[in-house]
């Protein structure tokens, strides 16, 4: 998670954008994780994942 951050924030900072965020596919491609940087989100809440069946 760590690692995300410091790419967030480099990524931020070379395009002068608001917030970073990434989506990541699961192993068996089912869901997307949705992770911020810690700088964008501060939440006690786990990562927001999205099932992928079902979508466009």
């Amino acid at each position: 998670m760590e690692s995300l951050d410091v790419v967030a924030r480099m990524l931020r900072g070379r395009l002068n954008a608001a917030a970073a965020m990434f989506l990541i596919v699961d192993f068996t491609g089912s869901s997307v994780v949705r992770l911020g940087a810690a700088d964008d989100v501060e939440s006690s809440e786990p990562p927001e994942r999205v099932a992928l069946p079902g979508t466009v």
